[in-house]
């Protein structure tokens, strides 16, 4: 009897590991991509942030293993952000006085998804007295491009506590110089071309 409990205990855990809803940030491994996914149940959220659609054959290699593994029948794809369900605000757009400058700043697209605070960057931050707060406390910056960043600036906009993950769009050269002088910071990083998709679990957060 003990033996049938026990195997029947088991079998609700799993059943209600199964049914419990998936809630994760993924940035992917994608070659030269920006793409990153909302997993929400079976109805995941897939935004390409460098605003250019999916081939078929990165959907069908790149994102729908997850989709049959996980059961999602409903998952969304979003070109850019306009249409996407995750609200979105631009963070330090430029003046009319950046456009005389080489390197003007670029804006900084903050996505917050169930209390967690995503930033992309994609250009240079625009500069920020030292020591004060930051302005934009974020938990995950996704860096893009090649982003003229230093580590004092994104300690500045985001705060030393943010875990930064290059995504695919980044060159190694990049991410090389990169990854040596935020980690020297104290920053925690992660770059999805040697090491895979960055996926962040909302439970751990719990």
């Amino acid at each position: 009897m003990l033996a049938l409990l026990g195997l029947y205990a088991g079998s609700r855990v799993a059943e209600a590991a199964e049914v419990a809803p998936v809630r994760e940030f993924v940035v992917y491994s994608i070659p030269r991509r920006s793409v990153v996914g909302f997993w929400q149940g079976a109805a995941p959220e897939f935004v390409m942030t460098d605003s250019l659609a999916l081939s078929e054959t990165e959907r069908t290699y790149r994102l729908k293993p997850s989709l049959i593994l996980r059961r999602a029948r409903q998952p969304r794809y979003c070109v850019g952000w306009q249409g996407a369900a995750v609200p979105t605000r631009l963070v330090g757009a430029p003046s009319p006085a950046d456009s005389t400058r080489r390197y003007p700043p670029a804006p900084v697209v903050l996505a917050s998804w169930r209390g967690l605070r995503v930033a992309f960057v994609s250009g240079r931050l625009r500069r920020l007295a030292a020591g004060a707060a930051p302005l934009v406390p974020a938990d995950i910056v996704v860096l893009r491009r090649n982003a003229r960043v230093y580590p004092d600036g994104l300690a500045a906009h985001f705060g030393l506590r943010a875990r930064v993950v290059f995504d695919s769009s980044c060159k190694r050269w990049y991410i090389a110089r990169q990854d040596t002088a935020l980690r020297a910071a104290g920053f925690r990083t992660w770059d999805v071309n040697e090491q895979g998709a960055f996926t962040y679990s909302l439970t751990a957060r719990r």
